[in-house]
């Protein structure tokens, strides 16, 4: 353990406030590089965002949530709270999110340091677990700078094509944009069709759930190997964000 315990399970009352402070301190304590950004009570998503740099650059960051008492970490509908945080991620611009809660789900392998959700972009850690916590931010952290080097690096190849590749390259990156929204469009569709039938039978919801998963998995996927190449993607976001 590093020290006293900073996110200790708050006190009745005043618990809230109290967990987004000690989560504050805590991330200046241990990532006192990194600028710490709270966001203003009343405005939409996240508690905290710590500002991941790399050589005084900002890299990317990680978006946090600090939650208390028993609530829904369900994998799908509205009052999840990972779903909230993938929504709030789109829209502070950040890389990843990161849930602190003073309870996890109790089904969960109490084994592991942390809960993973949405294909690793969203994590889940119990508040009291200090050290769980230091061990998802760096390895995020680490995977932040690895990434924004290799966007870094696809961007200088770029700049050193000529006009004739710079246009071959534009189309093979239109077209994928295209496909991108396409396969979000499929998923938005099966997700459609999944509520038109609510009252099927019980296999039937399973297996469409499924396929959601199922796409959802390769849309996430695919949209991150885009990113990775540097690609524009704010035409797909705007998409995202407007059905949020």
């Amino acid at each position: 353990s590093k020290g006293d315990k900073i996110l200790q399970q708050p006190t009745f009352g005043d618990e809230g406030k109290n967990a987004e402070l000690k989560l504050e301190k805590f991330l200046k304590k241990h990532f006192p590089n990194y600028p710490t950004k709270p966001i203003k009570s009343g405005e939409a998503g996240g508690d905290i965002i710590l500002e991941i740099k790399s050589n005084n650059e900002i890299a990317g960051s990680i978006l946090f949530e600090s939650k208390k008492g028993y609530s829904s970490f369900k994998s799908e509908g509205k009052n999840s709270w990972p779903d909230k945080l993938d929504k709030d991620i789109l829209k502070a611009n950040a890389n990843y999110g990161i849930i602190v809660s003073t309870v996890l789900p109790a089904k969960y392998n109490k084994s592991l340091p942390y809960i993973e959700y949405k294909n690793g972009r969203i994590f889940a850690v119990k508040s009291d677990k200090e050290d769980n916590l230091y061990a998802i931010i760096e390895r995020l952290t680490v995977q932040i700078k690895n990434d924004y080097a290799n966007k870094q690096l696809s961007e200088k190849k770029m700049h050193n094509l000529n006009n004739e590749e710079k246009n071959a390259l534009t189309f093979i990156e239109t077209k994928n944009i295209n496909l991108l929204i396409m396969m979000y469009e499929d998923i938005k569709t099966a997700e459609k069709n999944k509520k038109t039938i609510k009252n099927s039978h019980i296999k039937v919801i399973n297996l469409l759930q499924k396929e959601i998963d199922d796409k959802q998995e390769q849309f996430d996927k695919f949209y991150e190997e885009l990113d990775l190449l540097g690609i524009d993607l704010s035409k797909v976001n705007e998409i995202i964000e407007k059905d949020s």
